[in-house]
């Protein structure tokens, strides 16, 4: 007789020890790469996603003479390689399913850096985003969104202001942050979710409970409107405390890029 699984114990904690709220460990590193305008490996938990950034590159005079459309805005492309090593059951996955994945978070990340570049800044002109799932054990669309985000700050790209994705979902009558692979097997209730967590000229975060800052949504089954405005908002503000978490990181990184410019006037 099988036994069911308890996602959440007695004393509130998860599988993995966390409560319902937290969010897994996250680590950021730019500019891991130099073959590339700019990058970041961003690791949330056991899933790693590397995003690399190259751009903005001028299109030629004859394809925008060809297209109209492309004479003022950005083209953003992007293209995701699952690694045959990233998850726990590489070996019993069917190749169809994860080019279906990798196209999934394409799109999605394609559509969110699209709506994000200040396209004014560039016309005509293209920018490429390459995701490389490394590693996935949950909300790995979340971590590539989150990834190629930041890998467009480290390439200097103008952009709105940042974006940031998680996932949420109901596990035993209770919303939690940040599924693991184990989580999401359960098929329980899943929200993803992405927020623009600080906008350009700002001096305070939007409200994540405003729709114009929800820059993406996904919703797996249907719920209640109550359910519904209840994992938003803990998806809001899961968003947040990872805007918090990795703070620290971009600060580093602004710094960086400071001395650079510095440095650089300096030799002039």
């Amino acid at each position: 007789m099988s036994r069911k699984v308890e996602y959440i114990n007695p004393a509130g904690l998860r599988l993995d020890g966390r409560r319902g709220f937290e969010h897994r460990r996250v680590t950021c590193d730019f500019g891991t790469l130099d073959n590339c305008d700019g990058s970041c490996v961003l690791t949330s938990g056991g899933t790693t996603v590397l995003a690399r950034v190259q751009g903005p590159k001028e299109l030629g005079r004859g394809v925008a003479q060809q297209d109209a459309t492309l004479a003022d805005r950005v083209v953003v492309t992007c293209d995701v390689a699952i690694t045959a090593f990233a998850g726990e059951r590489r070996r019993q996955v069917a190749a169809t399913a994860g080019s279906r994945a990798s196209e999934d978070i394409s799109r999605t990340v394609q559509s969110i850096a699209q709506s994000l570049i200040l396209a004014s800044q560039y016309p005509p002109s293209n920018i490429h985003i390459r995701i490389d799932v490394l590693h996935h054990d949950g909300s790995e669309k979340a971590t590539a969104i989150n990834a190629a985000c930041l890998a467009l700050l480290d390439a200097s790209i103008a952009i709105r202001g940042i974006v940031l994705a998680t996932t949420v979902g109901v596990l035993d009558s209770q919303i939690v942050c940040d599924l693991s692979a184990t989580e999401i097997r359960s098929q329980c209730p899943t929200l993803s979710a992405a927020f623009l967590v600080t906008a350009v000229g700002s001096s305070s975060p939007p409200n994540g409970n405003d729709g114009a800052n929800v820059s993406y949504l996904e919703l797996n089954c249907r719920v209640s409107d109550a359910a519904l405005d209840d994992m938003m908002r803990e998806a809001s503000a899961c968003a947040h405390n990872l805007h918090k978490a990795i703070a620290p990181s971009l600060k580093s990184h602004a710094q960086d890029v400071r001395a650079a410019l510095q440095q650089s006037q300096g030799k002039r």
